[in-house]
C-alpha cells in the first residue's frame, strides 16, 4: 500500500474540509514526528514528486506515539472507524490492515502498523492473525458494524469535542482547532452536511426508537453544519485553507455578530431538547423494564404459594 492509497481512503471519509495534505502532517503529528511536516511537501509524497526521508522524522525507525495515532482516529466515533475499515477493504492487498474484525480497537492499532510499514518503521503493535480472531465470521467475510443510535453517537462525541465550549465561544475568540473539533464531531455521524441521508450510508444504521430525539439530533448536526459555513464564509483567510486560515472579519461586523448570535441560540436551544428527549426516553426505558420486573415477581409469588 502506498501513502496515496491510504491517504486516499482516509479522506474519503473525512469531511471534505480537510485537504489530503493536511491529513499528512495530522498523522506524522500524531505518531510523534520529530520535525515539522509542511502541507506542501506532505503533497509532494502523496503525488510521488518526492519521496520522504522518513528517518528525518522518525530517527529510530519507530512511531514515537503510536498510541496518539489511534487515538486520533478512535475520538471520531464507532461510526467513523465503522466507515474507515470499510474504505480499506479493497486497497488491503497485503493484508496488515484488519478490515475482517468486529473489534475497532484491533482495526485501528493495525492501522497504525500499515502506516509504519508504508515507511518501513517497526511495527508497533502484535496482532493476532485474522484466523485466530474470533470476531471473523466462519466464511471469513467481514460482518457489518451492528446497528448504533443516534443518540448514543452524539452522547459519545459531544463532550469529546468540546462542542458547548464551541458553540458558547465569541467568533472573535474562535481558534482554528476548535473549529476543527466541531468538524470532526459532524464527521462522527457523516460526509460533510449530507445527514438527511446518514441511515441509508453503506454499511451503517442509524436508529432511535424516540422520533423526537432523532429529529432533534439531525436538526442539531445540520444547524452547525450550516454554522461553520457561515464562520468559513465570513472569515478573512483563505477559503480553501479554512479552517486552518480561519480569521473574524474587521471592520464592520455587526451583522456577522447577529448570524452568528442567531446560529448559536437555535444551537443552544436544541441542545436543551435533546437533553430532555434522551433524559425522558431513558427513564421510560427504565421504568419499563421496572414493571416488568415487577410483573414477572407477582407471577412468581402466586406460583409459589401452597
Amino acid at each position: 500500500m502506498t501513502i496515496k492509497e491510504y491517504i486516499d481512503a482516509i479522506a474519503n471519509v473525512e469531511s471534505s474540509i480537510v485537504s489530503k495534505g493536511k491529513l499528512v502532517v495530522e498523522l506524522f503529528n500524531a505518531a510523534g514526528s520529530v520535525k515539522a511536516v509542511k502541507e506542501d511537501t506532505a503533497n509532494s509524497w502523496i503525488n510521488g514528486e518526492r519521496h520522504c526521508q522518513i528517518r528525518r522524522y522518525f530517527p529510530d525507525g519507530q512511531m514515537i506515539s503510536p498510541e496518539k495515532f489511534v487515538k486520533y482516529f478512535e475520538k471520531r466515533g464507532l461510526s467513523y472507524t465503522s466507515r474507515l475499515q470499510q474504505a480499506f477493504i479493497s486497497i488491503n492487498a497485503d493484508g496488515i490492515v484488519k478490515c475482517a474484525t468486529n473489534d475497532m480497537g484491533i482495526f485501528l492499532r493495525s492501522l497504525t502498523n500499515q502506516f509504519a510499514s508504508i515507511y518501513d518503521l517497526q511495527w508497533p503493535y502484535e496482532l493476532p492473525d485474522d484466523t485466530n480472531d474470533t470476531s471473523v465470521s466462519q466464511d471469513g467475510a467481514s460482518s457489518k458494524p451492528k446497528p448504533e443510535r443516534l443518540s448514543d453517537i452524539y452522547d459519545e462525541n459531544y463532550e469529546g469535542y468540546g462542542i458547548s465550549d464551541f458553540i458558547h465561544c465569541g467568533p472573535l475568540y474562535l481558534t482554528p482547532d476548535r473549529i476543527r473539533d466541531a468538524i470532526c464531531f459532524l464527521g462522527s455521524v457523516g460526509y460533510g452536511n449530507r445527514f438527511s441521508d446518514a441511515e441509508h450510508q453503506e454499511g451503517i444504521v442509524y436508529l432511535d426508537n424516540d422520533e423526537d430525539v432523532f429529529r432533534y439530533i439531525n436538526n442539531y448536526y445540520d444547524t452547525l453544519s450550516e454554522y461553520i459555513s457561515c464562520l468559513k464564509k465570513h472569515s478573512m483567510g483563505s477559503p480553501g485553507q479554512f479552517p486552518d486560515s480561519y480569521k473574524p472579519p474587521d471592520g464592520s461586523i455587526s451583522d456577522f455578530i447577529k448570524e452568528v448570535d442567531s446560529y448559536q441560540q437555535k444551537l443552544e436551544s436544541l441542545s436543551r431538547k435533546i437533553e430532555g428527549e434522551i433524559y425522558s426516553y431513558k427513564s421510560n426505558q427504565l421504568n419499563q423494564i421496572k414493571s416488568a420486573y415487577k410483573k414477572m415477581w407477582e407471577e412468581n409469588s402466586r406460583t409459589n404459594v401452597f
